[in-house]
């Protein structure tokens, strides 16, 4: 009698077995190293993806309609192809869950952002009111911040725009805020100025929660937020008029 082996038969099955552990204990191990990282260092792995080339990459429609289309062989698929898919296809999840929305989720928040890129403008206004008053640190301070951020809200993502608009607004809270507590003149400018803060903290918190929840509201929230920091710019600077 001839043994299967005698073939090679035995020895393909045995191969093809190997294969398929290893390529599962491979995507286990991906998986729980790339739960473990940060934020930042899950956005860093989407480079990963170029290195890979298109052709390993699925496309918008391919993630979308898949199940729609006749699935290959498990056979014919070559073992790097298979793998390397799966791992970027898991990067890819994680990287659309640190805020940019993926394109099989039902909900695209940041479909609207553009629109804050007209209350950006707004940041003007401070800006030719201190220049008027010949304030004109606050004034290029107020115009800056109205410039980054309609460069980043023209069309919001990760990248270098979206770390320089929140640099630079960061900044030019603290200046507002040290020019208020450093020209204050009256109680009633405290008062206010307190009051417009606490509401600036509560609507920026919500701005967060409410992306974590998916909903689309979050613009409005930072919306108003914009509205409350030109509010408060307003009056700084004419406290110091």
């Amino acid at each position: 009698m001839f043994s299967l082996d005698h073939f090679g038969i035995g020895t393909v099955r045995s191969t093809s077995s190997s294969t398929t552990n290893i390529s599962q204990s491979l995507e286990f191990g991906f998986q729980i190293g790339i739960s473990n990282l940060t934020p930042k260092g899950r956005l860093q792995f989407h480079v990963i993806k170029s290195a890979f080339g298109s052709g390993e990459m699925s496309t918008k429609e391919d993630q979308c309609s898949s199940s729609d289309r006749p699935k290959e062989a498990a056979g014919n698929v070559p073992f790097h192809r298979s793998l390397s898919s799966k791992l970027l296809n898991h990067i890819q999840q994680l990287t659309d869950n640190e805020h940019q929305i993926g394109p099989c989720h039902k909900t695209n928040l940041y479909e609207d952002s553009w629109k804050l890129f007209y209350t950006s403008l707004l940041f003007m206004i401070p800006a030719v009111m201190a220049f008027l008053f010949n304030l004109f640190f606050l004034s290029g301070t107020s115009f800056t911040v109205s410039v980054v951020a309609m460069n980043y809200w023209r069309n919001a993502k990760f990248g270098w725009r979206r770390w320089i608009d929140m640099t630079v607004a960061k900044a030019a809270f603290l200046i507002y805020l040290s020019h208020a507590v450093m020209f204050a003149r009256s109680l009633q400018f405290g008062v206010i100025t307190a009051v417009i803060t606490s509401t600036m903290y509560f609507l920026y918190t919500n701005v967060s929660v409410l992306i974590a929840k998916q909903s689309k509201e979050w613009i409005n929230y930072h919306a108003a937020f914009h509205g409350m920091v030109i509010l408060a710019q307003i009056l700084v600077i004419w406290e110091m008029a």
